[in-house]
């Protein structure tokens, strides 16, 4: 038989396991986490050296963000957004696909829509590149050297 002080041991032990198992947890991949933070402190570099270049050529940069087409931008980032878009809905449906059990008809459908999704959001980027090449056309002319 167990004395009393092993039972309170294997207590002890059990509800350490207990709480070790119902600990809180942070959402989904360390990984996905770690490459979020290595974007962060990259965007972070970038504009804290576009803040540095600036400082000393204001009116520069004042005037090549005027040639800039306002248009443009919320074209490509529209186009940007649905290609995301686009991308998670492809993976739910492959997701919903290959982890349940559906009719295989229903399957054949689930692959070919997540197959005109991802198509779709190939097209998005197609467009974004087209769009970026018209742009720098537009704006090719030579800007005065900073000073």
């Amino acid at each position: 038989l167990e004395s009393p002080g092993d039972i309170k041991e294997d207590f002890a032990e059990a509800s350490h396991i207990s709480h070790v198992i119902n600990a809180p947890r942070i959402p989904g991949e360390i990984g996905i986490w770690i490459f979020i933070f290595g974007d962060m402190v990259a965007f972070a570099v970038l504009f804290c050296l576009y803040l540095h270049d600036r400082s000393p050529a204001v009116v520069l940069f004042n005037s090549s963000q005027e040639a800039l087409s306002v248009s443009y931008g919320v074209f490509n980032t529209l186009l940007l957004l649905t290609a995301s878009l686009c991308v998670a809905f492809s993976v739910n449906a492959m997701r919903i696909c290959t982890g349940s059990r559906i009719a295989i008809n229903n399957k054949v459908a689930l692959k070919n829509r997540a197959a005109l999704l991802m198509l779709a959001a190939i097209g998005c980027g197609l467009v974004f590149c087209a769009v970026k090449v018209v742009e720098y056309a537009i704006i090719s002319d030579p800007l005065p050297p900073a000073r």
